[in-house]
């Protein structure tokens, strides 16, 4: 719904309370000109402005020349002024100075907005003014708060059920009429099954009622419905009015809450990694920065370190993408989770979360890449976090040494390879290991033998001659023949404990120093 008469301007606007604190940058000369609506979207413009609109933004995920392209795309699509939410805690500190330019060289007028200042507010009041100068709707609706309070307005006006149903079509809120109304659980499946597949709609619902419904828009995606259930002989028109304008409250509401949402995980991820890298040594400090983030510190979970390994980005989801899915997952079970770089950070409340069932969702949501996972053995706090990802990369690291990419190991189960990993990294070592194998791993390349392989597997059966040879698919004679070939060429004595251990630890080194020089 557009107001097609000329009713309030910009520097009427400028006058309401929820503007007193904005500052005009450009185009002062331009202010005559009417707000016929408050559009509040984020780049690119596409279809989503209108002439006469008002439009309300962040930059949410914007660089200097994206915003500059959105001021160019607003006043190609006839906005009246464009308004920036910036300050602490908003995606940007200020509006940048070639946005400001670019916004004086189309005469667009340019305001920045406190980010304590919420959209919701500003919209509230420049929509009640054109309702009340120029179309005389319930006020009531604008001065809702919440999405059940807009419910509630919406039904005020109409006189009937009003129902606002997220994403899937479950219930976000109602009115009182429309709580009742949507108690009976056939009703609310006929109603999704109209508003399955439409992007707005007036249909008839029964032989008693139809239902006008309205999408809570950002961008292009549809984040909630606002249906309002009419009786039949009721003109639908003005009822699509009101609708349409619930729909942008909610849609307004929602974003603040999403906004709101992501800063708050953004805060707890920034956190967590400092926390992860010893970044807080005073346990007061901790305590302090952990309540104000709602995290208490005596909070006992299991913790993982994902690597995500992307081949093809084209394909691939994002760590984002696979951190969100996870956190979807984990929040109601009060899980911790993080991501930066490449890396996931997970924390799962010892009790109540399977950790094998969250690496096989994770690998689901990661494919085509490939994620690998240490899982850390024990539960931990967040004193105690800095230990448990060190813990967990060094379980990683074996994991992808003895397994490939992909894989998930725990410290517990990884054994003497935790405890080597760190001498795989010293080249004095390494050298070392590299001398003892040295002669085998010659003679296999030369004759096509495996006699490094063959010492692996004697060494794992505790030197039992005769298991080593079932694994090995040998008789016993060929087994001991390769037996007395890997003695002469290493001058190691295989009933020799000490050098039974040698051969080992080189062996168990020389897999970990391939994940090293990977």
């Amino acid at each position: 719904m557009r107001n097609g008469q000329r009713g309030i301007d910009m520097a009427w606007c400028r006058t309401l309370p929820e503007l007193a604190s904005a500052t005009l940058h450009t185009g002062a000369d331009q202010l005559h000109r009417p707000i016929r609506w408050v559009a509040v979207i984020e780049w690119p413009v596409e279809h989503f402005v209108s002439t006469g609109d008002l439009v309300l933004t962040t930059g949410v995920g914007c660089d200097e020349a994206q915003l500059v392209r959105f001021v160019g795309q607003l006043a190609e699509a006839g906005a009246a002024a464009v308004c920036f939410s910036t300050g602490p805690g908003a995606p940007h500190q200020n509006v940048p100075t070639a946005v400001v330019a670019a916004a004086a060289e189309v005469a667009m007028p340019l305001l920045e907005l406190p980010w304590s200042i919420r959209f919701s507010d500003v919209s509230r009041a420049i929509i009640q003014s054109l309702f009340t100068r120029d179309q005389g709707v319930n006020q009531a609706l604008l001065s809702a708060t919440g999405v059940a309070g807009v419910a509630d307005a919406l039904e005020v006006v109409l006189g009937g059920p009003v129902l606002v149903l997220d994403l899937t079509l479950g219930l976000l809120g109602a009115g009182p009429a429309g709580t009742d109304w949507g108690a009976s659980p056939d009703r609310l499946t006929r109603l999704r099954d109209c508003l399955t597949g439409v992007d707005a709609l007036t249909a008839q619902l029964d032989a008693d009622h139809r239902l006008v419904a309205a999408p809570a828009t950002v961008r292009a995606d549809i984040l909630a419905w606002v249906v309002a259930i009419l009786p039949t002989a009721d003109d639908p028109a003005a009822a699509e009015l009101a609708v349409a304008h619930a729909g942008t409250a909610v849609a307004i509401e929602l974003l603040r809450d999403i906004a709101a949402d992501e800063a708050e995980w953004r805060a707890r991820s920034d956190f967590l990694w400092t926390v992860a890298a010893g970044g807080i040594t005073s346990e007061h400090e901790l305590a302090a920065r952990a309540a104000l983030l709602g995290l208490p510190l005596s909070l006992g979970l299991n913790v993982g370190v994902g690597l995500l390994e992307i081949q093809d980005a084209a394909t691939a989801p994002s760590v984002r993408d696979v951190a969100l899915r996870l956190r979807r997952r984990l929040v109601a079970a009060g899980g911790l989770v993080a991501w930066r770089g490449n890396e996931l950070l997970v924390g799962a409340r010892a009790a109540g979360v399977d950790f094998a069932m969250v690496v096989e969702e994770a690998a689901s949501v990661a494919a085509p890449a490939t994620l690998s996972w240490g899982l850390a053995t024990g539960s931990y706090t967040l004193s105690t976090l800095a230990d448990a990802v060190v813990q967990a990369r060094t379980a990683r690291a074996v994991t992808r040494a003895l397994h490939g990419p992909g894989a998930a190991g725990r410290t517990d189960e990884l054994g003497a390879f935790m405890l080597l990993h760190s001498l795989a990294t010293d080249q004095v070592a390494a050298r070392l290991a590299g001398e003892v194998l040295s002669p085998l791993e010659t003679a296999d390349k030369d004759h096509n033998s495996d006699l490094l392989g063959t010492l692996e597997v004697f060494l794992a059966e505790n030197g039992n001659i005769s298991s080593a040879a079932r694994r090995l698919f040998l008789n016993r004679h060929s087994l001991i023949y390769r037996l007395r070939k890997i003695t002469d060429l290493t001058d190691r004595d295989l009933g020799s404990h000490e050098d039974r251990l040698l051969l080992d630890i080189s062996l168990r080194l020389r897999r970990l120093r391939a994940e090293v020089d990977r």
